[in-house]
């Protein structure tokens, strides 16, 4: 839907007048920028925090269960079930844990990718005013099969985000 949306524009754009397209990778714009690159090792460092905890755990509830296998035999019938519910009550557990550890982490990905956007967008605006574009097509999500090497001004946003934020900080 969102392509025939670009394509009517682009037609009835190109009938009234001579249209200038530029195209970026905004996904590699936006992991390429120092801001970009530092908050992926910050996240991968958080990530690689809670695999370890989750690793822990794992192998945790693995020495239970082979514990739990080893002794089920000369258990009476009671203990065995009641060994056996306790085990899949912390397995259940572990599940719930890791299945919201993966969502926190999706939500901070996220959260950080919105902001670098937000940081991003005045200056793809700027690069596009500047270099006079009537249009900038984000390469990724527009299906865009071929463009030009020259429409393409993921490097040039890159440069001037890096030379924009440097200046803050």
């Amino acid at each position: 839907m969102r392509y025939l949306v670009v394509l009517s524009l682009l037609f009835s754009l190109v009938s009234s007048a001579e249209l200038k397209i530029a195209v970026i990778e905004l996904e590699r714009a936006l992991n390429e920028t120092s801001d970009g690159q530092k908050a992926q090792k910050d996240l991968k460092k958080e990530f690689d925090k809670t695999q370890a905890l989750l690793e822990k755990k794992q192998g945790e509830l693995k020495k239970a269960h082979e514990k739990f296998q080893s002794k089920s035999a000369v258990m009476n019938e009671k203990a065995r079930q009641e060994e056996g519910m306790k085990l899949q009550g912390q397995i259940a557990e572990f599940q719930q844990l890791s299945g919201e550890s993966q969502q926190e982490f999706m939500a901070k990905q996220n959260e950080t990718m919105k902001g670098l956007l937000d940081k991003m967008t005045p200056i793809v605006e700027s690069v596009a005013k500047k270099e006079d574009y009537d249009l900038v097509l984000n390469k990724t999500e527009a299906t865009v099969v071929y463009a030009k090497p020259g429409l393409n001004i993921t490097d040039r946003v890159v440069k001037d985000y890096d030379k924009k934020t440097s200046k803050k900080k």
